[in-house]
């Protein structure tokens, strides 16, 4: 029988769905991105107002023809910011989107199967999971990558348990989508689908004709965007996208040589906790029950394929393990439901509110303290009308490239150029073949005044120790 808590199930749906919303998009109009943010956002910016989705690019100086991404989720993006305009805000709803389609689908889907406990603690704990949540405040091809894969997983789930023909159909060009997503990292979902199909003994499944034409379907749905390229002879892009991926990445390692094998073990335990320890009792439990559910067997092994897959690679980041979470959030919330001798479902309706409180206050208790010093230069520039327009040169690394290269390009589409060259002119009349630019350079650095003339000042900050001016080399009377 459903612990009381969950008879309601409308009153939970409307009550996930305004939390999500209150959790995945509270300050989405801040300023400011992380690192990568800044880069997928310039991105879709660009294609928006250039309408090439094909070969993108970040700024004149670097990625003027990018390919260390396919372009789907950027060309999703330029189509948002056609429609709603570019802001962050902007940025920040339309990968949102993605995390609350995410979050409801699994709550929808686990009521389909009539996992109602599982279907309301399997999103509370993806919502609880902090990478998560980071990752859905920024544009990243992560999180489309996460839903396609797990949307292609459902619909596989489907398709083995009801033979119809239309699941197969979803499952393949949802697993094309997540390979446009993120190309060779879409490999989790088919590598899951084999071995779920050989643990069940289901051979005949696995060398059906329905099984190997979604599989061969959804590659050769990905091969439309090489065929393109090459159609425009624009190949230079795939075999751009192909060295970065396969033979920088994968192969070399980025030139790594040693492979920390638990270190994404150690990040888990170290911000989700609670769903590890509540996922491997649902795992101990499955293993020793006679009655074993397929659902959670196809859950376990996609965490156990992303898991050893990521760790093996030595170059690791977190959000390479991001297709992971919802479903150790499902782990999770079938470890909570196998705890009835302890009288969980007293506990959750309190539980519940407390972390939802944490989730929301925490982050809107924090003062935007990102990039403050070059936000305020901005703004300088935007409300006194002054040119900002204007190419940048970071002198000497006086602030970090991806950082400044990323804010000027989305607020302002130009572009910022790293210099060693002390003299700011040659590097204006040789490089930016420009009279005027703006310098960023440390305090200690100084102006050449016999080449170069100060136009203004855009201010001193001492917290990150640099300067700012709008400079412009001085005419030669001769």
């Amino acid at each position: 029988m459903e612990p009381s808590f969950f008879n309601n199930r409308k009153w939970l749906f409307w009550a996930l769905l305004f939390s999500s919303i209150g959790i995945l998009f509270h300050h989405a109009h801040q300023e400011g991105f992380f690192l990568d943010g800044y880069t997928y956002a310039v991105l879709g910016k660009n294609i928006a107002a250039s309408g090439n989705g094909l070969v993108p690019f970040y700024t004149k100086f670097i990625h003027a023809r990018f390919h260390d991404h396919i372009p789907f989720v950027f060309v999703l993006e330029a189509l948002f910011f056609k429609a709603f305009g570019v802001s962050y805000l902007t940025a920040r709803v339309f990968i949102g989107l993605f995390s609350l389609a995410l979050v409801l689908g699994i709550f929808i889907y686990l009521q389909h199967l009539k996992l109602y406990s599982q279907a309301f603690l399997a999103s509370f704990w993806l919502l609880a999971s902090f990478p998560f949540l980071k990752q859905s405040r920024f544009p990243n091809p992560d999180i489309p990558l996460t839903f396609f894969s797990l949307v292609s997983l459902y619909a596989f789930y489907e398709a083995v348990r009801s033979g119809h023909r239309r699941y197969w159909f979803v499952a393949g060009l949802c697993l094309s989508f997540a390979m446009f997503s993120k190309g060779p990292m879409a490999i989790f979902v088919p590598i899951t689908w084999s071995v779920y199909l050989f643990s069940l003994r289901d051979l005949k499944t696995l060398s059906s004709f329905r099984f190997w034409l979604t599989l061969i379907g959804a590659a050769s749905l990905f091969c439309v965007w090489p065929a393109l390229l090459f159609y425009t002879h624009n190949e230079d892009i795939w075999f751009g996208y192909l060295n970065h991926t396969f033979l920088y990445s994968i192969k070399e390692s980025r030139g790594l040589i040693h492979n920390e094998l638990g270190l994404y073990l150690k990040y888990l335990l170290l911000y989700c906790a609670p769903q590890v320890f509540l996922g491997v009792f649902a795992v101990v439990r499955f293993f020793t029950s006679q009655r074993q559910d397929n659902f959670i067997r196809l859950n376990i092994i996609f965490v156990g394929v992303v898991l050893s897959l990521c760790s093996v690679m030595k170059f690791k980041y977190s959000h390479y393990i991001m297709p992971v979470y919802p479903s150790l959030a499902f782990l999770a919330a079938c470890g909570m439901t196998e705890l009835k001798d302890w009288n969980w479902n007293k506990l959750l309706l309190p539980i519940t509110i407390v972390v939802a409180l944490i989730l929301v206050a925490i982050p809107m208790t924090f003062l935007n303290q990102r990039d403050e010093e070059l936000l305020t230069i901005i703004k300088k520039l935007k409300t006194e009308n002054i040119n900002s327009k204007l190419d940048w040169i970071n002198l000497r690394d006086a602030y970090g490239f991806w950082e400044i290269s990323g804010l000027v390009a989305f607020e302002l589409g130009t572009t910022v150029y790293p210099s060693e060259e002390k003299r700011i002119s040659f590097v204006l009349a040789n490089t930016l073949k420009t009279h005027r630019a703006i310098v960023v350079m440390k305090d200690s650095e100084n102006i050449d005044s016999s080449s170069l003339r100060i136009v203004e000042s855009l201010g001193r900050y001492s917290k990150k120790h640099i300067k700012a001016y709008i400079v412009e080399i001085i005419p030669d009377p001769f």
